[in-house]
């Protein structure tokens, strides 16, 4: 295999690689966020400060539930027990794709009215994932 070869097959594993896991690091490099999809397709994050991990694997999403004519729908967390008869509509758990993705830089340094600082530095990194959740057409 030539170096050619070796490159470009290295750049396609890199970019399918990518298609599925997003890296965001804040601008002095101590926080790292990995965000990608489990093979059910539900968004996972992880935070880590100076390689150390702060969010051990989450998932996102959320669970509407069912409208029950013949009940009051109240809004105390419960623990769910029909868990596996959730109605494919009401899911926002799984069957998500990744859609797009864009990163973002801002850094300002403003003057407050009075405080105990002379100067404020605004300074992050941002990542927006747009999902893509085909059986319910929605994103």
């Amino acid at each position: 295999m030539n170096l050619k070869s070796i490159f470009s097959l290295t750049s396609c594993i890199c970019f399918a690689m990518a298609v599925n896991a997003q890296k965001l690091t804040s601008p002095d490099g101590n926080f790292v966020m990995n965000f990608s999809l489990s093979p059910e397709g539900a968004p996972v994050y992880e935070l880590s400060y100076k390689d150390k991990p702060i969010i051990k694997p989450s998932t996102l999403g959320l669970e509407l539930k069912k409208e029950d004519a013949n009940k009051k729908t109240t809004f105390e967390w419960t623990e769910r027990t029909d868990k596996d008869q959730l109605d494919a509509k009401t899911n926002l758990m799984t069957g998500f794709k990744i859609k797009d993705t864009s990163t973002s830089t801002f850094d300002e340094t403003w003057s407050p009215v009075w405080g105990e600082e002379k100067e404020i530095r605004n300074n992050y990194n941002e990542l927006a994932v747009t999902l893509d959740q085909p059986s319910n057409d929605r994103y």
